[in-house]
């Protein structure tokens, strides 16, 4: 074949270079057409080419850009993955049979998975114009639908190829591109048996830790990592998720990323809070095996994908199954539109209900089975907010629940009567109700309830009280400590028939040691600013030093921003020797949060231990014999409160 013109774009562009950990890019194709020809002229209005020549392996046999080096560009539109690539290599090793040792762009991708990372390494494999064509392996298998064509690259020993790559040989790559990880790289096969790999960054398939997040991964957002924050947040440490994966939930074709924990749901992306903070709701699942399906799809027929969850829950005496629903609400927060049990279990006895979704924000809920279960004998408790499921001596044995976007949530539309139903049923069981029975609101129930799922012992009082208007209307609620849980009930609180829950990040031996109640947003409802002391145990020049820290967390219970908006330390103590901040709440009609270095005692410039960076997410001890940092004052900015200019 007519070696043609080399691209001058990308000649030039190739003087661009490639720094360490540099992050892949996909950009968009959008209307521009990609004629996979080998030929890159049409790849000017999507992307530029980047430089490569960096060795990470085989340094001591590489001998400069001409002996190996390339430049690479990556697209995506709806079909799948493009590849633009120029490659000098000044030996080119390359057969029909496209061995292991050929010559070949390698590209690495890595997506967090529950304990253990899914890795797809991508191998594009040049063939020989005129003579035999190139091939495309994922995880060492031919992929049949991917397209691969290159050309000689003119007037020097090498070659420029474009490859096409379809999602559907990789769905997950797809469906994951907000939580990426990966490098592209060159494995250059010499004549005399060495291999010289110029990559992007560091990292491999057999060594994905270390692979860098692409460009526009939520992995890292902000000036925190947030799923990180999250998990120190919750006191979570280094529990897997048991799903990761990137979805676009505001419907601006930007993925936000959704993990899910055994008790707890997590948003976070460019879309929430423009990306500097995280969307929660807490699961009533307590176990990775009881998280049973993960679904993204779109159940209100808005055309964005929103996110289901089938939960097992222990409830004594029998095991129940739901159906969860939750989308974003209009302040970014994740709200719970539906639940309904899809069944029950004691035993052998089990009874079956399934869920179909049909077009135009519905769904369909279903009676299928019941073994060992009577109309007598079937445990009849039943939680608030929550559907019953369908049994065959009920009234219904099919009901159609519709979107309401006045009721934010699903009501019922229509059902299908059951003409086995006797005409005065009475379900019964020896289980306990899941809720204070309907009527007026029960505080003392609502307690009861909250004992009865934490396992918290009917005589057991709380650490700590505070009662103060924190959420809703102006009616007072009180916010109480058990162990680690942060509590919130109220005889107007969510209508005086449920609680809410915060986990504070405390291990075994930590303590709460104070709870107040202080103004910091400025909208007229107070948050919960606990104080807490953490021991801990760190290795300071040889030594390990039995530490205690102390850390103020302050809390929301509004839903816009619900959770932890601030944290600090304010004291660090080893035996005699401490360090103690002071804090000074705002007065009234201020949202200043005012932190002072204090006093020191024992500990002075020259013998102070430490030089620690900051926990992420918490803003740092303040040193006495600092001058520049002795008064520092934190404010609100609509998000989170951070430190004031």
């Amino acid at each position: 074949m007519t070696p043609r013109a080399a691209l001058g774009a990308s000649v030039a562009l190739l003087a661009l270079p490639a720094r360490a950990d540099t992050p892949l890019r996909f950009n968009d194709r959008g209307a521009s057409a990609l004629v996979l020809d080998g030929r890159l002229r049409d790849w000017a209005p999507v992307a530029e080419l980047l430089a490569v020549d960096e060795p990470r392996s085989g340094a001591s046999t590489w001998r400069g850009a001409d002996d190996a080096s390339f430049g690479f560009a990556l697209a995506r539109d709806d079909g799948g993955l493009w590849l633009a690539a120029e490659v000098r290599d000044d030996h080119l090793v390359r057969s029909r049979a496209h061995g292991p040792h050929d010559d070949a762009l390698v590209l690495t991708l890595c997506l967090p998975s529950g304990a253990r990372p899914v890795v797809r390494e991508l191998t594009f494999l040049p063939g020989e114009p005129g003579a035999y064509a190139g091939v495309v392996r994922s995880n060492g298998r031919a992929i049949p639908s991917a397209r691969i064509v290159e050309e000689d690259l003119p007037g020097r020993t090498g070659f420029t190829l474009e490859a096409f790559v379809p999602w559907g040989a990789m769905p997950e790559v797809r469906d994951g591109q907000a939580s990426l990880r990966g490098t592209l790289g060159y494995r250059d096969a010499d004549a005399g048996g060495g291999v010289t790999l110029v990559a992007t960054g560091p990292g491999s398939a057999q060594s994905p830790a270390l692979l860098p997040p692409f460009a526009g991964s939520v992995g890292t957002v902000g000036p925190a990592n947030l799923l990180q924050r999250f998990q120190l947040d919750r006191g979570l440490g280094t529990v897997p998720p048991v799903f990761d994966r990137g979805v676009d939930l505001t419907g601006d074709r930007v993925q936000e990323r959704v993990v899910v924990f055994p008790q707890y749901l997590l948003a976070f992306g460019p879309g929430i809070a423009s990306g500097a903070s995280y969307a929660w709701a807490e699961l009533p699942s307590r176990r990775a095996e009881d998280v049973l399906e993960t679904l993204l799809r779109d159940f209100n027929g808005d055309g964005r994908p929103d996110v289901g969850l089938r939960v097992r829950v222990s409830a004594g005496a029998f095991e129940r199954e739901l159906l969860l629903l939750y989308g974003l609400g209009a302040g970014g927060s994740l709200e719970r539109w539906f639940a309904h049990e899809l069944g029950r279990s004691s035993g052998a006895s089990r009874l079956v209900n399934t869920v179909a979704y049909p077009a135009g924000g519905r769904l369909r809920m279903s009676f299928e089975s019941v073994q060992g279960f009577t109309a007598t004998t079937f445990p009849g408790a039943t939680e608030a907010g929550v559907e019953p499921p369908l049994s065959p001596w009920g009234p219904a044995r099919q009901r159609v629940y519709a979107w309401s976007a006045a009721a934010r949530g699903f009501t019922l539309e229509s059902q299908v009567a059951n003409p086995a139903a006797p005409a005065a049923p009475a379900p019964s069981g020896p289980s306990a109700p899941l809720q204070p029975p309907a009527g007026a609101p029960d505080v003392t129930g609502v307690l009861a309830l909250f004992r009865q799922r934490e396992h918290v012992p009917e005589g057991a009082r709380p650490e700590h009280r505070a009662v103060g208007d924190v959420a809703e209307d102006p009616t007072p609620e009180e916010v109480l400590v058990f162990g680690r849980v942060l509590l919130v009930v109220g005889t107007r609180y969510q209508g005086g028939r449920s609680y809410y829950t915060m986990t504070l990040p405390m291990s075994d031996g930590d303590t709460v040691l104070s709870v107040q109640l202080a103004d910091l947003t400025g909208e007229g409802r107070a948050e919960a600013c606990v104080r807490v002391r953490r021991a801990t145990t760190a290795r300071v020049q040889g030594t390990d030093l039995q530490v205690q820290r102390e850390n103020l967390l302050v809390y929301s219970f509004e839903p816009p921003h619900r959770g932890r908006i601030f944290a600090a330390e304010v004291s660090r103590r080893v035996g005699v020797d401490t360090i103690e901040n002071r804090v000074r709440m705002p007065p009234r009609g201020s949202m200043d949060l005012v932190l002072e270095a204090g006093t020191a005692r024992g500990w002075t410039v020259a013998n102070y231990p430490f030089h620690d960076q900051p926990s992420p997410g918490i803003a740092p001890l303040l040193l006495p014999w600092d001058a520049t940092q002795r008064r520092v004052t934190y404010r609100w900015n609509g998000t989170a409160v951070e430190r004031a200019p």
